[in-house]
């Protein structure tokens, strides 16, 4: 399996969202999953979030199944462009309780979501009416709110 790196706009100017993406051999269009990363354990440890997540066992589970993948990383992690922002306590100290501080973060992240859903929806290699988002964690928390978002 072979990834391939490239970089799609956010909904902030100068934030590029960095996905990783890998596919199968035969052509397209192909059935695609979105798998989002976790967060960062307690949110203590910044140099975590500079780690791309694109795990290969989880690659070739579904390209060796016909799939293609496509592993996001939100603002600020990864390679992406943009403040980590996820609900992080403001003076640094790791993930916050504070309702309006996680729903921000949160609401943040369903924005990157959006944002990649919107560039798959422009893509001839995918086929349109298979395309499953998942996730571990953080990110399988948010792909279950993205998809209640959507409406047909």
């Amino acid at each position: 399996m072979k990834f391939e790196r490239f970089f799609i706009s956010s909904s902030e100017a100068d934030a590029q969202l960095e996905i990783v993406a890998a596919k199968p051999q035969h052509q397209g269009p192909y059935r695609t999953i979105i798998f989002n990363h976790g967060s960062t354990g307690r949110g203590h440890n910044k140099t975590l979030y500079s780690r791309t997540i694109c795990p290969a066992v989880i690659g070739n589970y579904f390209v060796d199944r016909g799939w293609m993948i496509l592993f996001p990383q939100r603002r600020g992690r990864g390679k992406s462009g943009g403040n980590y922002g996820e609900g992080l306590a403001l003076d640094g100290s790791g993930y916050s309780c504070n309702v309006e501080i996680a729903t921000a973060g949160f609401e943040r992240a369903v924005e990157d979501m959006d944002a990649v859903v919107r560039h798959l929806r422009e893509r001839p290699d995918v086929d349109q009416r298979q395309l499953a988002i998942g996730g571990v964690s953080r990110g399988g928390i948010l792909s279950i709110a993205y998809a209640g978002t959507l409406q047909n």
